[in-house]
């Protein structure tokens, strides 16, 4: 899974700023980003599976398989020894349900896991795993601007032996506007989300 680059308009002051001040305000914009990504693979996820919808009505659960590769870098990553790759496969559930005031929730689930090598020779599991929500939305196949969503993001990298391990937990919530732009409507995240390579 590939990282979009998307602009994000934060108002920050200009003067007076601490170096926390600005390495918080990094990290929400980073969190922020990681939430935006989300809620677009929601809808691309909601995408692909508009023959079912149309076919078999509004209830819809469709799962779908992909490999997953990715590389962390010590440079974005300082939670690593060494170069690290990971190598594994993904699960996505997307379930689509009517909602008793004539929307529909949108909920996909994906889960990771695989092996990863360090440019040492250390070795590694990985777990990765995102619950993405839209609550209401009056459109289908897919989830149309403006809508909410919110969802945890948790990513577990697993040292053998001396290998190091960390955790990164994320809690994404936020908005996709009409225009397609995002609002952080409150993301938050423990650890360094540079580290979840997913």
């Amino acid at each position: 899974m590939k990282k979009l680059t998307l602009v994000l308009a934060f108002a920050a002051a200009a003067f007076g700023q601490t170096a926390e001040t600005d390495k918080k305000t990094d990290r929400q914009k980073e969190v922020a980003e990681r939430a935006h990504k989300h809620a677009l693979a929601l809808v691309r996820q909601a995408n692909l599976a508009a023959p079912m919808v149309t076919t078999y009505g509004a209830l819809l659960t469709q799962v779908s398989y992909d490999p997953v590769n990715w590389t962390l870098n010590t440079g974005d990553c300082s939670a690593l020894k060494a170069k690290t790759r990971g190598t594994g496969s993904s699960k996505t559930t997307l379930t689509v349900q009517p909602n008793a005031d004539g929307t529909f929730s949108f909920d996909m689930l994906t889960e990771v896991s695989g092996t990863a090598v360090d440019d040492l020779g250390n070795m590694f599991m990985f777990f990765y795993r995102n619950s993405s929500i839209v609550a209401s939305n009056t459109a289908l196949p897919e989830p149309k601007p403006p809508f909410n969503f919110f969802g945890p993001d948790t990513f577990q990298l697993v040292g053998i032996g001396k290998a190091p391990s960390y955790n990164i937990y994320q809690y994404f919530n936020g908005k996709v506007n009409p225009d397609g732009s995002f609002t952080d409507n409150g993301s938050l995240a423990s650890g360094d989300p540079n580290c979840d390579p997913i």
